[in-house]
Order: structure tokens, then sequence, then C-alpha cells
């Protein structure tokens, strides 16, 4: 984590840039072949969102049908069960100052109707 990346700005602090990544800090998880569904949030100010697009490529071609990446423009972080209030930006009591997580109401809304149904259905198909 790099702090000198983090912006202040007029809804808090925005730290998507404050960490670095690479592939080789991915967990291996095609060794197991799991089934892996990976929802991104395209407007998240705490995760990089072009994080899982990496992830995708990290994975082996011949596994990549196991992986499922969706992603919702606008959206911010946290999608949480639909109904969920969504929240821009919150106080972060440890560095007491406000945290941006980005999106945008209607779009995040949206997002997590969509993905909560998305994830019912994974879970009904790959656990069943």
């Amino acid at each position: 984590m790099d702090p000198s990346q983090a912006k202040f700005t007029k809804e808090g602090l925005n730290v998507l840039h404050c960490y670095s990544y690479s592939t080789k800090d991915f967990i291996p998880a095609w060794e197991s072949s799991p089934h892996i569904l990976i929802l991104t949030s395209d407007d998240d100010k705490q995760v990089d969102p072009k994080m899982s697009n990496a992830y995708q490529s990290a994975y082996p071609k011949n596994k990549r049908h196991l992986l499922e990446v969706v992603h919702y423009p606008g959206a911010g972080h946290l999608l949480e069960p639909p109904y969920t209030p969504h929240c821009r930006s919150c106080v972060n009591p440890y560095l007491g100052e406000d945290l941006m997580w980005g999106g945008t109401p209607s779009d995040h809304a949206a997002a997590q109707e969509d993905s909560w149904s998305r994830i019912q259905s994974f879970l009904r198909t790959h656990l069943s």
C-alpha cells in the first residue's frame, strides 16, 4: 500500500490507487478447479475493478470456463443484498476520515438486485 497515492476529494478519501498488485499476488484457485463468481463494481473507489480482469487473464485458458466475471458499471464498493441503502462514502473511525465507496444510487441498486439473483443461482447450481 502506498498512502501517498490517496486522493482527498470533497466526498472523502479515494484510496483506489493506493494498492498495487500483480498476477503473482493472486491465489491460484484454478489448481483445485472450483467454480468462481466474481462480481465487479466498476465505480469502486476501494478496489481496482481492473483486478478482476487481471485475475481472469491469469487463469489458465483450459479452466476459464469455471470462472464467471460480471461487471456492474456505475456500482460502488459493497454489493450487498437488494434494498440495502447505497452509501457513496462513510466515515472510517480508525482513520477519522470519510472514505469513498463510489457508485450512483440507481446503478448500485440495479447491481445489488442483479448480483443477488446471480449469487443464489450460482450457489444452487454449484452446491447442490
